[in-house]
């Protein structure tokens, strides 16, 4: 193995969407007032149910080449949803 001292290494590293993160970032975002970008979510049948479960409090989340842009009212002015989450 060579050992390489006294050099210094660039570069971008993009690791993958994870599902727990996809979840909290969707709800956080949700609770926070305004808008909030989830970049790079994992994209499952679990996620977009967070999503369908947090558009039904009042949340609008749209997709954009990046991720999901999510504008909510904030926590004190979600809704009561129209059936069980």
């Amino acid at each position: 193995m060579k050992t390489l001292m006294n050099s210094r290494f660039y570069g971008t590293r993009k690791v993958p969407g994870d599902k727990s993160i996809t979840h909290r970032s969707l709800m956080f975002a949700s609770l926070a007032k305004g808008i909030s970008h989830v970049k790079d979510p994992l994209l499952s049948a679990d996620t977009y149910a967070t999503k369908a479960c947090m558009e039904s409090l009042g949340v609008e989340i749209v997709a954009e080449p990046e991720g999901w842009k999510v504008d909510s009212p904030g926590r004190k002015h979600l809704q009561s949803p129209n059936a069980p989450l």
